[in-house]
C-alpha cells in the first residue's frame, strides 16, 4: 500500500504541475473524509466521546497534529524531487532508525 501511495504522490504531483503543498492541501481533506467514515468500524466511539480531555491532553492531540503534517509534507516535497523507489528506502531507514533510538533511550 506504502509503495502504491508513493507512486500515486509522484504521479499526481507530475500530471497536475503542482507543488508539495498544493497536493497536499488537495490530498488532506480526501483522507479526513475517508478516515471519519472508517472510523466507527475500527474505533471504539463511546470510548472517544466519554474521554475526559485537560489542558496537557490537548497540547499532545495538536503537537501529534504538526508532527503528522510535517511528515506529509516532508513526503510530498522528497517524492517531487527523487523517485517512489527512494522514498521507499528512505521510508525503511526511518524505520530503523525509530527502533536504534528506542533501543538507546529506553533500552
Amino acid at each position: 500500500a506504502n509503495s502504491l501511495y508513493t507512486i500515486w504522490g509522484q504521479t499526481k504531483q507530475r500530471e497536475l504541475g503542482v507543488e508539495p503543498m498544493q497536493l497536499l492541501l488537495y490530498q488532506a481533506p480526501l483522507s479526513a473524509v475517508l478516515l471519519c467514515v472508517a472510523m466507527p468500524f475500527f474505533d471504539d466511539v463511546p470510548a472517544l466521546v466519554k474521554y475526559q480531555w485537560n489542558s496537557e491532553r490537548i497540547i499532545m492531540v495538536l503537537l501529534t497534529c504538526i508532527l503528522g503534517f510535517g511528515v506529509n509534507f516532508s513526503f510530498f516535497l522528497g517524492v517531487g524531487k527523487t523517485s517512489p523507489l527512494t522514498m521507499n528506502l528512505l521510508g525503511h531507514l526511518k524505520t530503523v532508525l525509530v527502533f536504534v533510538g528506542g533501543v538507546i533511550l529506553f533500552g
